[in-house]
């Protein structure tokens, strides 16, 4: 029966070694396992990547730029987009709101108080509500309730 031994055991290359793992690793290995450990995020890959592709198929790199670029283009025209929508929705609630006092000011010239009255009562509403509303990002977090 072979004898156990204690203390730190030795790595061999290529082998995956956790942090709980009381090992010896050379110094010269240890360079090399943190070379690996390297980690690159974004829309494009790495320059040398990049030269890979490019090896491999005559074009690539060129391709991956403009498909990076369309992406991006696309994403400028949806927020273009939103925000050409929330301003048109804004122009058209406000037009309703001036033509609703319109019809109420041209009803009580007409001798006709209820109807105004009641073409009246949205636009001041609406009014009441847009003033004391918070906006979007000011909404307070629900706190958990506490039992």
């Amino acid at each position: 029966m072979p004898k156990k031994t204690r203390g730190p055991k030795k790595v061999q290359t290529g082998e995956v070694v956790q942090n709980n793992d009381k090992a010896e690793i050379p110094q010269q290995e240890l360079t090399r396992l943190l070379a690996i450990a390297e980690r690159y995020e974004g829309p494009l890959p790495k320059a040398s990547e990049f030269a890979a592709y490019e090896r491999i198929h005559k074009g690539a790199a060129h391709r991956i730029i403009r498909m990076a670029e369309k992406a991006l283009g696309a994403e400028i025209f949806a927020v273009r987009a939103d925000k050409v929508t929330e301003f048109s929705s804004m122009l058209l609630s406000r037009l309703f709101l001036y033509a609703l006092l319109g019809s109420a000011v041209y009803l009580v010239m007409q001798d006709k108080p209820v109807e105004a009255a009641f073409a009246g009562l949205a636009p001041i509403i609406s009014v009441i509500y847009s003033t004391f509303k918070k906006p979007e990002g000011e909404k307070k977090a629900r706190k958990p309730q506490s039992k």
